[in-house]
């Protein structure tokens, strides 16, 4: 049974970086890599050469090959499939006639040193409005191995008015090392930390304006809602990616692991009791890596609390089996494993009758080993419980219809639909509803699933 759509997943939260931009620092690597292919080139177009009955070569003639060969232009026309033997050569010697391409004939000759020539095919790479703020930086850097200072600086100063975003640069590129002493750095580094803080107040800002956009439009999926929260959460603005999250979770968007990050963010906030609170929520509503709190920093703030260690015992308590309990051949340890978790969800639900969270897992075990019936009960006390209802649903379609009480199996069917949860590939690929394939009504489901 494909459970994919339907299970619970834990997600680390996303870091959103940039690109570097191309600096000397990370050229390094790129001149390896240049100079085997370079030389991977030379040996190709010498065996052309050969091979369409050119004159033997003299000394002289493949000294003249390998300085045309070592062109930085030609490696990356040769590796584009520029063509072979002379019109490769022909079409690697061509002025570039991108913004890319000038950026990329620059990168080579930073990387060799050519200093001058680099500084002006990023200029040209800028005419032609390519990357301008970062061909803007590399300039500066050329300038400063020129030992140019005063260029240098005029061409940091245009980078950043472009919104290079030079903070982290400006302490760790060697390219600049012949500025560092110099007094105006000091200035620049400040204004550069002064321009970051800016930004991000601007980010923060409209960030915080797209939430409660998205919460004013209740025809939003949540998904919206969980990515503007995980770019707060990085910001470290915690009060609104708490809100972002738990709007998500409240539309039903990866519910357990959008509570989960909301904990997180109350965590950060310092709001430990409203974070305890939503951890144990998350929970409930089908995280399941217990593990993680172990790990993870977001939560230090609520780690020493007394209930933390009651959560973390929940979280095991509640955890699914290892493997893929929800499709294929269960071997014998899957089997083990499966009826020891089943063993834990009934104690917990001596406990605590209510938690959907329990009964739907159960269900998921009882399918797995054929208790159909047990299956079916553990599924209908979980919509009782208002657990994940059109999931839910979906899963007593498939009890039932595992049962051979076809009626009720698309009852169920069509009432998950109804509830908004989307089947199109369950109805393809689930083989818990093969017994419903042959029936009028099973085309009908495929129908209005595809035109929902």
């Amino acid at each position: 049974m494909d459970r994919a759509t339907i299970s619970s997943a834990v997600d680390s939260l996303a870091v959103v970086t940039a690109d570097p931009p191309v600096t000397r620092t990370a050229l390094v690597l790129g001149k390896r890599l240049s100079d085997a292919s370079r030389r991977l080139v030379g040996i190709t177009g010498l065996a052309v050469a050969f091979a369409g009955g050119a004159a033997p070569f003299t000394e002289s003639r493949v000294a003249n090959a390998a300085v045309r060969l070592e062109d930085p232009a030609f490696g990356p026309a040769f590796e584009r499939g520029g063509g072979s033997g002379a019109r490769a050569v022909f079409a690697s010697r061509r002025q570039p006639r991108t913004g890319e391409e000038w950026y990329d004939r620059a990168r080579s000759l930073h990387d060799d040193e050519r200093w001058d020539e680099a500084i002006e095919a990023f200029r040209k790479a800028m005419d032609l409005g390519y990357r301008e703020e970062t061909a803007a930086y590399n300039i500066a850097c050329g300038y400063a191995r020129k030992r140019d200072a005063d260029r240098a600086f005029e061409w940091l100063g245009k980078a950043m008015d472009l919104g290079f975003a030079a903070h982290s640069y400006l302490d760790s590129d060697d390219d600049l090392d012949s500025l560092q002493s110099d007094p105006r750095m000091t200035d620049l580094k400040r204004k550069a930390k002064t321009r970051k803080a800016e930004k991000k107040r601007g980010d923060a800002t409209a960030q915080l304006a797209r939430v409660e956009a998205l919460l004013a439009n209740p025809g939003q999926d949540g998904s919206g809602l969980f990515a503007a929260g995980k770019r707060l959460l990085d910001m470290g603005e915690y009060d609104g990616a708490a809100r972002a999250f738990l709007g998500a979770a409240e539309r039903g968007h990866r519910e357990g692991t959008s509570l989960y990050n909301a904990a997180c963010s109350l965590a950060r906030k310092g709001d430990k009791v409203a974070a305890l609170d939503t951890l144990h929520r998350s929970l409930e509503a089908g995280y399941d890596d217990p593990k993680h709190l172990d790990r993870d920093d977001d939560l230090d703030a609520i780690r020493n609390e007394p209930r933390f260690e009651e959560l973390k015992r929940l979280a095991d308590e509640l955890k699914l089996p290892a493997g893929n309990i929800f499709g294929g051949y269960l071997e014998l340890g899957q089997s083990v494993d499966a009826r020891k978790a089943a063993v834990r969800y009934r104690n917990h639900l001596k406990a605590h009758p209510g938690c959907g969270r329990a009964h739907a897992n159960l269900g998921y075990v009882a399918l797995r080993l054929d208790e159909l019936e047990a299956a079916r009960d553990a599924f209908l006390k979980a919509v009782e419980a208002g657990h994940r209802k059109p999931t839910m649903m979906y899963n007593l379609a498939c009890s039932y219809a595992r049962l051979g009480q076809k009626d009720a199996a698309f009852e169920w069917l069509f009432k998950a639909m109804d509830a908004g949860l989307d089947v199109r590939s369950l109805l393809e690929n689930d083989d818990d509803l093969d017994k419903l394939r042959g029936d009028p009504r099973f085309r009908k489901a495929k129908r209005q699933a595809a035109e929902r």
